[in-house]
């Protein structure tokens, strides 16, 4: 191999191993990503990602607690969306498992989906458990054409 190709390719790499942290710990802090994954630094910063989920069915306003492993129809789905959550954070949001819920239980008006991630508070140096929400309505039965 030419010096002039290997000055070239282990610049590349330098760069590469420079940068990639750096677009690592952005892509941590701005999508949740897991910091354990995608061969970046970022996983110094942080202990082992702990999730939590939560499914809320509302009928007539009154909240019931879904458990979609119980039901084989969603059990697969539910799977995926916790392991997906777990490595990607907000870019993988609830959508298929929210209609699955919604087509599989239609006692439910609407489904509440809560994701929690365990994060230290840098305040008081302990785990906090930071949420986000996601509500998903079962589409209005008078707008859709009649057969």
């Amino acid at each position: 191999m030419r010096t002039g190709l290997r000055k070239r390719l282990a610049s590349v790499l330098i760069l590469f191993v420079v940068v990639w942290p750096l677009v690592h710990f952005a892509l941590c802090k701005t999508f949740d990503i897991n910091p354990w994954k995608f061969y970046g630094f970022a996983m110094y910063t942080v202990p082992m990602r702990q999730i939590e989920l939560s499914y809320v069915g509302f009928t007539n306003g009154e909240p019931e607690r879904i458990n979609p492993y119980r039901n084989e129809n969603v059990k697969d789905e539910a799977n995926r969306f916790y392991r997906n959550v777990w490595i990607l954070g907000k870019l993988y949001p609830p959508h298929l498992l929210a209609d699955q819920l919604l087509d599989e239980f239609p006692q439910y008006e609407e489904i509440l989906v809560v994701e929690g991630v365990y994060r230290i508070n840098r305040e008081t140096k302990l785990m906090d458990l930071y949420q986000r929400q996601y509500r998903y309505s079962r589409p209005d039965e008078s707008n859709r054409p009649s057969e």
